[in-house]
């Protein structure tokens, strides 16, 4: 199982903002939806996994070794109910994920004000490269009259045009 990033933080916030210094494993599973009483293999399995990816990077602390979770010769689960705490590199973890969150956000902001302003550009150079072709055109069949001294194209009135 890989790291779930969404998870690992479920699980590292709850922790930080746990009121006492470390959390019961009882209620830490109850908050990421597992019930220690009636296990489910698939949201259990998740759960211990994220947990010892977590032990791994260092950002939480146990007092048991094995976070309180083993497994027998027949592979059922042994549980041993414990306490697990945030260690300072797990509130750095946090702090990362934070910074990386807003900054992402000011990027996609920026970019997507950017972007905005680019297409808004775009289109009026679209539209006036379109009407000098378009004018061009229309004086070319004859349709306008183009007075270089001003700048000006004035519609021929249609005697002029022969009509």
């Amino acid at each position: 199982m890989t790291l779930n990033h969404k998870y690992i933080k479920q699980i590292l916030i709850s922790l930080r903002d746990n009121p006492a210094p470390s959390m019961d494993s009882y209620d830490l599973a109850k908050i990421c939806g597992v019930d220690m009483n009636h296990i489910d293999e698939l949201a259990f399995g998740k759960f211990v996994t994220q947990l010892r990816l977590l032990k791994d990077m260092a950002c939480i602390d146990c007092p048991v070794d094995n976070l309180g979770f083993s497994q027998n010769i027949n592979r059922h689960w042994i549980i041993c109910r414990t306490t697990y705490r945030l260690s300072s590199q797990g509130h750095s973890f946090l702090d990362t994920e934070n910074k990386n969150t807003l900054f992402n956000k000011g990027k996609a902001f920026f970019f997507s004000a950017f972007t905005e302003a680019g297409k808004r550009f775009l289109i009026q150079a679209i539209t006036a490269i379109f009407i000098v072709v378009l004018a061009t055109v229309a004086a070319n069949a004859g349709l306008f009259k183009i007075s270089s001294s001003h700048g000006l194209a004035n519609l021929k009135n249609p005697k002029e045009r022969g009509l």
